[in-house]
């Protein structure tokens, strides 16, 4: 990778990175300002953007709605955030403290009731939730959700399907006497149901077979340090392989010799050959799998640097889609949204334990890492990125950190339970715990990040 390869990425990885923490962080400000405004409180400012402004304007509410120079989130202003004991603000043009007056207190958020106030704080992570739903909900009503054939490409060698009889090629249409439209309909059912035995049909060379097959019961380690629990059958379909990832092929070792691996790949295209992976933290799992030609030329073209890690099983630019009923769209996004809640406070917990050398938390490079990987797949898999990030970061604002939204909700919620607000000087404290707190989180994750991609351009 040349010098001006690695400026050009790094251009594009910081300008996707800009424009979506900015937008989604604007969704956020935006449910601050409705619900404000809903209860009567004015807004002063919205800016996109911190620091000095570019431009902006004045609505006839009075709101300032400005673009500033530093393009990292934004943030609203609120009107009359301070304690209701001392209603006082700083006057810009005398250059002095005042009192609110009447009608301002009026206008005012210290003078809302504490449930006003907090559904004031609680509007910001609620419009990152509604977007992350609103957006997936058009995206799978209408243009349909990505899907993966139900075509196996590849068998467990031993495993309890290909002792059943399953080859490759095989296109599961019934399972259990339900009908298989994509390969997650498998994949979900056997993955929580270890040791099971289910009735499949499937289709070979045109003709309707059936067999039944055991789900085996799995219960390891894996390399981030978590532990798994549940089922496996042995089939397969991949997309591609990380070339660093294969151990061995054809029972050659080829740990931490992704050319080696590249090379009797590229020996055997179009054959069936054994492909040793690792998933768990100290065995390999070792598939049957036949790798075309068609989908790998370009390991012989110079030109396409940016794929020569990979090994493709399937045509990368063809994608499936599936329309789903509202019904279906309301469980699919149920189903990510509890994935990625529990797959992060899982991956955080292994990492506070120190059970996993990966960062649980990822910093400005890895998020750009992120954006700028999904832009270039496509605006379809950027969309389903950006939903996720807004969902996050909604989750994120509801965590009891006082400089949070959540921890603005704790001290409410006090406040409601004992009738008395936390005191000014105890806020003062908790809000520089939970800075210095967040900041050694950004810190450590950023420099960890960091590490981490100059390491990749060595």
């Amino acid at each position: 990778m040349t010098l001006w390869d690695i400026t050009e990425n790094l251009f594009f990885y910081v300008f996707v990175a800009i424009f979506s923490v900015s937008f989604i962080i604007t969704v956020h400000e935006f449910g601050h300002y409705l619900a404000a405004r809903y209860f009567g409180v004015a807004v002063e400012k919205f800016s996109v953007g911190f620091g000095k402004e570019i431009c902006g304007f004045n609505d006839k509410a009075g709101t300032r709605w400005s673009v500033s120079w530093i393009p990292l989130g934004g943030y609203v202003k609120i009107f009359g955030d301070v304690d209701i004991n001392k209603p006082f603000v700083w006057d810009h043009e005398n250059n002095c403290e005042r009192r609110l007056t009447k009608e301002e207190l009026k206008l005012a958020y210290c003078t809302k009731t504490v449930w006003q106030r907090l559904a004031i704080v609680f509007a910001g992570p609620l419009a990152n939730f509604l977007f992350t739903f609103l957006v997936l909900f058009l995206l799978y009503t209408t243009v349909g959700q990505s899907y993966t054939p139900p075509i196996i490409n590849a068998l467990g060698v031993d495993s309890e399907s290909y002792k059943a009889g399953f080859q490759m090629g095989d296109q599961v249409l019934e399972m259990e006497g339900r009908k298989i439209r994509r390969w997650s309909d498998v994949y979900r059912t056997t993955m929580a149901s270890p040791g099971a035995k289910f009735d499949y049909k499937v289709l070979r060379d045109g003709k309707e077979i059936r067999l039944t097959a055991k789900v085996q019961e799995m219960e390891y380690i894996d390399m981030k340090g978590r532990h798994r629990t549940h089922g496996r059958t042995g089939m397969v379909r991949f997309r591609m392989m990380k070339l660093e990832r294969i151990r061995s092929v054809n029972g050659v070792d080829t740990s931490d010799n992704p050319e080696l691996a590249k090379k009797l790949i590229l020996q055997n295209l179009d054959k069936v050959i054994t492909v040793g992976t690792r998933f768990q933290e100290d065995k390999d799992n070792v598939f049957l799998v036949k790798i075309p030609s068609e989908y790998n030329q370009h390991h012989f073209n110079k030109k396409e640097e940016d794929k020569d890690i990979y090994i493709y099983i399937v045509d990368a630019d063809k994608k499936y889609y599936l329309r789903l009923t509202p019904f279906e769209s309301f469980y699919e996004i149920y189903h990510i949204i509890s994935k990625v809640i529990k797959e992060s406070a899982i991956l955080i917990k292994v990492s506070v334990q120190g059970k996993t050398d990966e960062p649980a938390v990822g910093g400005v490079p890895k998020i750009s890492e992120n954006f700028a990987k999904a832009a270039k797949s496509g605006w379809y898999q950027y969309i389903i990125i950006i939903s996720i990030f807004s969902f996050m970061i909604g989750f994120i604002n509801l965590l009891p950190i006082p400089i949070l939204d959540g921890g603005h909700i704790v001290f409410l919620l006090y406040e409601a339970i004992s009738g008395n607000p936390v005191s000014p000087r105890i806020q003062d404290i908790a809000f520089m715990i939970g800075l210095v707190l967040l900041g050694g989180i950004m810190i450590f994750a950023n420099i960890n990040d960091l590490v981490i991609m100059i390491s990749k351009l060595e």
